[in-house]
């Protein structure tokens, strides 16, 4: 995360922050960018038309786990770009060098004036056969669906953009490397949507980061904590718009009970 100067605990000044709760886990300032970009992934599709490979890259990819079911989020608008089948969605085992297809995908219906640009795609299956890892995912079962999200006091997001996660095809292998973006929340223009504004320049194209999770972080009781704030639908080098957890959320939560 080169990209990324300054540490969460030089932004927030002098507050003699040393840590940050997160599910019941105090992380170290110096290292929440690391801890938040354990759940986020670039967005691969598997398809035999897509080369001799057979991969393709759609954006980033949000990993989240709720009452023991395993599950990956990106924006609805990368899977429609590609003109990807949903069944094409995969998930990179980095241990045994292979990639695991979901079993089942779920989405909100199709509402203009509500803008959906989520879907949810689900890998319980392969975690509970031992094909993916349980340590992958962001636990979100402490998060109360029912109210709005929390207004932070900064933002992070943890994605990959287009210049730093490629396709080589001539080689059979991707390449993969994530930026970090600390920000404070600001007014969105897009509707159905938040956004916060980068606290330092950005000096890269945004562009692959939709799907990457949002992370806030949020002052209470003199004890600073994460949580999952959204997605990230559109950025540029001044503002990153982002889809609201609790919309995802409640997807989640219908998902498991199905």
């Amino acid at each position: 995360m080169d990209e990324l100067e300054l540490s969460v605990k030089s932004i927030l000044g002098n507050r003699l922050l040393t840590s940050i709760e997160c599910n019941g886990l105090y992380i170290p300032s110096s290292e929440i960018t690391e801890y938040c970009g354990r759940y986020s992934n670039p967005a691969l599709y598997y398809d035999e038309n897509f080369g001799t490979f057979g991969l393709s890259r759609g954006g980033s990819a949000t990993y989240v786990t709720y009452r023991s079911r395993y599950f990956v989020i990106t924006s609805k608008h990368q899977q429609r770009k590609l003109n990807a089948d949903y069944k094409t969605f995969c998930v990179h085992n980095t241990e045994r060098s292979n990639f695991i297809t979901s079993h089942s995908v779920h989405f909100p219906l199709n509402d203009p004036e509500e803008n959906h640009d989520f879907l949810v795609y689900e890998f319980t299956d392969a975690v509970n056969d031992g094909a993916l890892s349980q340590h992958i995912w962001f636990d979100i079962n402490r998060q109360d669906f029912a109210q709005p999200t929390i207004k932070p006091n900064f933002v992070i997001t943890v994605g990959f953009p287009a210049h730093r996660a490629s396709i080589i095809y001539e080689e059979d292998r991707y390449t993969r490397a994530p930026n970090a973006v600390i920000g404070k929340e600001c007014p969105p223009t897009i509707s159905n949507r938040l956004c916060f504004a980068p606290i330092e320049q950005i000096k890269f194209d945004p562009k692959g980061m939709s799907g990457a999770p949002v992370f806030g972080i949020v002052l209470e009781d003199l004890k600073y904590s994460l949580f999952f704030a959204g997605i990230v639908t559109e950025a540029n080098t001044k503002k990153f718009h982002f889809y609201k957890a609790r919309h995802i959320l409640r997807m989640v939560e219908k998902a498991s009970h199905s």
